[in-house]
C-alpha cells in the first residue's frame, strides 16, 4: 500500500505513541494525553468512527481475536485536523475493555532518524578519543569495557560483576586498597546509585 497521503507534514500534531481503552460499544473509556491532543474534539465520536473506512474489517478481526493473544494492526486513523494517518497498532482484550498502543509510523521514522543521526555524531566524536569507555547493564549485572575503533566498538573486557567481585576479593595480587575501591564501585553499581564518583586503580 503506497501511503505517501497519510504521510502529513503540515501539522503539528505528532502522536509518536499513545494508549487507549474502548468499551465494547467503541466507545472511548480513558486514554493518554497524547491521544487526546491528536484526536482533539474527535475524542467524543466511537473509535470505529475515526477509522478509514476500509480498514474496519481488520480492525473488527483484531478485536475479535484480541482477547486470546495480542493482534498487530496497520490501519488510517483520523486526527484533529480531520486528515488520516498510517497507524500500528498493538491491540488486547480483557473482560473489562479493548486496550490499544498506538504509533504514527511516519513522525516515528523522523523521530528514529534524528536519534540515529545524534549517535553517529557520538560515534565519530568516540572514535576520535584516546579513552576507553565503560558500561554496567543492570539487567545482566554485566561490566563492559570498550573503545572506538574506525567507528565501531571493540569490547576489551566483558565480565560479570559478582564473578568478577569474587575474584578481587580473593586474589591475594590486589592490595586491601584496590580491594575497598572495587568493593565500592561494586555497591554503587549492584545498589543503582544514581550519582557514583570513585577512582579505582
Amino acid at each position: 500500500m503506497n501511503i505517501t497521503n497519510y504521510v502529513v507534514d503540515d501539522s503539528e500534531i505528532k502522536l509518536f505513541h499513545g494508549r487507549i481503552s474502548l468499551k465494547f460499544d467503541y466507545s472511548i473509556v480513558n486514554a493518554d494525553e497524547n491521544i487526546y491532543r491528536y484526536l482533539g474534539t474527535n475524542s467524543g465520536r466511537a473509535f470505529t468512527a475515526l477509522i478509514h473506512p476500509e480498514d474496519l474489517p481488520d480492525f473488527y478481526e483484531c478485536v475479535e481475536h484480541s482477547a486470546q493473544e495480542p493482534q498487530y494492526l496497520l490501519m488510517r486513523f483520523l486526527s484533529v485536523d480531520e486528515k488520516y494517518r498510517m497507524v500500528y497498532v498493538i491491540m488486547r482484550k480483557n473482560s473489562q475493555s479493548i486496550d490499544m498502543e498506538i504509533v504514527d509510523i511516519a513522525n516515528n521514522h523522523k523521530k528514529y532518524d534524528l536519534f540515529r543521526n545524534t549517535v553517529f555524531k557520538c560515534k565519530k566524536l568516540m572514535n576520535y578519543s584516546e579513552n576507553v569507555f565503560f558500561e554496567y547493564f543492570y539487567d545482566s549485572r554485566t561490566i563492559n569495557i570498550y573503545e572506538y575503533v574506525n567507528e565501531r566498538s571493540v569490547i576489551d573486557f566483558n565480565r560479570n560483576i559478582d564473578e568478577l567481585y569474587d575474584e578481587v576479593m580473593k586474589d591475594k595480587h590486589y592490595t586491601s586498597k584496590q580491594k575497598q575501591e572495587f568493593a565500592v564501585l561494586y555497591d554503587g553499581m549492584v545498589e543503582n546509585r544514581d550519582h557514583l564518583s570513585l577512582t579505582v586503580d
